[in-house]
């Protein structure tokens, strides 16, 4: 783990105790980090943190949906062409409304970035096509290539509470998504859950937070589901399963609710946040 994933996970520890305050409706009065005490806990309960809230305890594990190698390189492509458009673009497309661009895996793998024109491109169709479309099917979306771009682009347009006239990128979900995402999580869950059990047993509530680092393919829904499916057969359950999506500077918090539903309760702008410890 790199000093900055450390400092991230540290920061998503300090935003899942302002969510358990606001959910709880009391205040923190204190906390350590089991696993940078070792001499005092065994390797069984060395969580992130536990946090004393109120009367309660409640230890916090984090743990990441890591990409597959293949889709890391995709990403980045993505987020080299991309960023400086969205940069551009935020906050200043028509209003209401967020905006997503989708673009086919591997659309650019292979190609020769001509970047400057491309980027340029790019950003023109987005800011001629965005005030054209309404937020309802069938007219919420615009699919083209547009010319000097070589590859399909789909612009939608969609309901928000907030981030109105915002831009965000994304690869189109491939047909194989969820069993890629399955496997890192089924990781997880192996070797992140003894630890909250354990301290569930001893009293304090346990709690799962997801990292979702992907900006190419994060889907909260996608990961909520499979949580669901493997958490179903295991017991006790956990107390809060929420999951972050850290892939901006913009920290959405989902909770992961049991009969599948997953709401946005959180949102952390993250230079904000201070690490815990």
């Amino acid at each position: 783990m790199t000093v900055a994933d450390r400092v991230r996970e540290r920061k998503i520890c300090e935003a899942v105790v302002r969510v358990l305050e606001t959910l709880t409706a009391t205040i923190r009065c204190g906390g350590c980090s089991p696993e940078a005490l070792p001499a005092q806990y065994l390797d069984s309960e060395r969580v992130e943190w536990v946090a004393a809230i109120g009367p309660k305890k409640f230890a916090i594990e984090v743990t990441q949906v890591q990409p597959l190698p293949n889709r890391i390189r995709q990403t980045e492509q993505l987020e080299r062409l991309f960023e400086p458009i969205v940069a551009e673009l935020n906050g200043k497309l028509p209003s209401p409304g967020i905006y997503e661009a989708c673009i086919a895996p591997g659309a650019l793998s292979g190609r020769p970035l001509s970047e400057g024109v491309r980027r340029e491109t790019l950003t023109e169709w987005i800011r001629s096509v965005a005030p054209k479309l309404g937020m309802k099917p069938p007219n919420h979306f615009a699919r083209e290539t547009p010319a000097g771009v070589g590859f399909q682009v789909t612009l939608y347009r969609f309901p928000t509470r907030r981030h109105d006239g915002c831009l965000r990128v994304a690869y189109t979900r491939p047909e194989n998504l969820a069993a890629e995402q399955r496997f890192p999580i089924r990781k997880a869950l192996k070797k992140k859950l003894p630890k909250l059990l354990r301290w569930q047993a001893k009293g304090a509530e346990a709690v799962l937070s997801v990292e979702t680092r992907d900006i190419a393919l994060s889907d909260e829904h996608l990961v909520a589901e499979i949580l669901i499916e493997e958490l179903r057969s295991r017991v006790p359950a956990l107390d809060y399963v929420f999951i972050i999506d850290t892939a901006t500077t913009q920290w959405p918090v989902y909770k992961v609710n049991a009969p599948g539903r997953l709401d946005e309760i959180a949102n952390f702008d993250e230079p904000g946040l201070v690490p815990l410890w």
